[in-house]
């Protein structure tokens, strides 16, 4: 037997879908404080699940501890009087079920193994996207007519919180979508729920960007955006000149039938982030940070239009703030208003969570039969991003991190992955109690 299970402790971390990068963080700070077991969350029949220990890797997990049969049962004895932190990210495909069996492990940990608490830690949950009047919006692009269109995530996510609450006994999540959302979980869990907010690493990830300015050669005001690799400025389009950048602008989309929506609040909470950390100018050069509003209108599935509500964004390094993609309809919209009716830039998606579902349909008719048209949502959404030059993603599965990160002959060079394993650090140092000092996500500006 390893000497991992020698010594039982009273700490497991049982990770469900991860990431490399959040695997890899768990490891490297819990590998010798917790027994960390990496579990199958494959949907069952009926929404059942029972806690199936993984005795190899799986494409959900690419870092894994390669466990003997006789450890992973001295693990599972361990559980009985131990606390479990349960993590996993629900964003990908079969996120209904795959929740449901998350919630089936929980149950199992408690009733069958004995568990003495349980937290969950989910850095993207479905049913946070729900709104309060279980409904959204939807305008016809003929006629121009509203309707309403259910929304069943609302009232899934009335039944998962008291589920859930059942048996567990800690809720942690990243970036809920509404307060609203945020209301039926606390119903639920009162004050044993935590909200992880990722305005930190979004503002790092800002600060990234203006470290790349520069003062505009020509001197007649303004900046140049040095390229990622850090040899030569970004151009204009269709043209040799370095882009000239005036300024730098923070929106977030957000509809007129969506109010409760957390997208305007969260964009002003990295403002106020950047404010405190930011330089009054670039080498002498004045830099001014503002805002932006959009409206967005939703038409169906991947299907919106954006109009700029508020601001100006002439000669804007823009950043779209958002807390999930799906099908890109959003950013790709917001970025196309920005730049041909805004005439900023350049622009940039800043998105916490990313889906992207595997499989998309169309349809179109041609020669009087419906043809249907099944595409990768990724892929489509590559081709297909009109004026939006970066997106940079905080949390995803390992489907999506592999393809835009991690192997060199798909590495999109407008995509980047920088996980929110940090932000999972966070929520396991608040419910291990620990006192664990985290590096700060924000440095100071150089």
């Amino acid at each position: 037997m390893g000497k991992v299970v020698q010594k039982a402790k009273k700490h497991i971390i049982a990770v469900g879908r991860a990431t490399r990068e959040q695997s890899e963080a768990i490891l490297a700070a819990y590998a010798d404080k917790a027994h960390i077991l990496f579990l199958d969350t494959t949907p069952f029949p009926d929404n059942e699940a029972t806690i199936q220990p993984l005795r190899g890797p799986d494409r959900d997990h690419p870092v894994f501890i390669p466990y003997s049969d006789d450890e992973i049962d001295a693990i599972m004895d361990a559980v009985e009087g131990a606390h479990v932190s349960l993590v996993g990210s629900m964003s990908g495909e079969n996120t209904t079920t795959r929740i449901w069996s998350m919630m089936g492990a929980a149950q199992n940990f408690k009733e069958e193994l004995g568990a003495r608490s349980i937290s969950m830690h989910l850095p993207y949950a479905p049913f946070l996207r729900s709104e309060k009047d279980s409904y959204s919006i939807v305008v016809d692009e003929v006629t121009g007519e509203e309707r309403k269109r259910n929304d069943h995530r609302a009232k899934m996510l009335k039944v998962f919180a008291p589920s859930l609450a059942l048996w567990v006994d800690d809720i942690f999540m990243i970036d809920p979508h509404s307060e609203e959302a945020k209301s039926i979980i606390r119903k639920h869990f009162k004050n044993a729920a935590f909200f992880i907010s990722s305005a930190q690493l979004k503002a790092a990830q800002i600060i990234r960007y203006i470290d790349r300015l520069r003062p505009h050669p020509d001197r007649k005001g303004g900046f140049v955006l040095l390229k990622q690799s850090g040899k030569g400025f970004v151009k204009q389009e269709g043209g040799d000149e370095p882009m000239r950048i005036r300024k730098v602008s923070l929106g977030a989309p957000d509809g007129a039938n969506k109010p409760d929506d957390m997208a305007i609040a969260h964009r002003d909470e990295i403002v106020a982030i950047l404010k405190e950390h930011l330089p009054c100018d670039i080498e002498g050069e004045k830099l001014v940070v503002d805002t932006y509003g959009i409206k967005k209108t939703r038409y169906g599935v991947g299907q919106n239009k954006s109009e700029l509500a508020q601001g100006d964004v002439n000669g804007a390094l823009c950043f779209i703030i958002d807390d999930m993609i799906s099908s890109g309809g959003t950013q790709r919209t917001g970025a196309a208003v920005l730049k041909e009716d805004g005439k900023a830039s350049y622009c940039v998606a800043l998105v916490t969570h990313a889906i992207f579902p595997p499989k998309k349909k169309e349809t179109r008719e041609q020669r009087g039969k419906t043809i249907i048209e099944v595409t990768d949502g990724l892929e489509h959404f590559i081709h297909n991003h009109d004026g939006l030059d970066d997106l940079v993603l905080l949390d995803t599965v390992t489907r999506i991190y592999d393809r835009v990160y991690t192997k060199p002959e798909q590495k999109r060079s407008f995509i980047q992955v920088n996980s929110s394993g940090r932000l999972l650090l966070e929520g396991l140092a608040i419910d291990c109690r620990e006192n664990v000092r985290l590096a700060p996500i924000v440095e100071p500006f150089c």
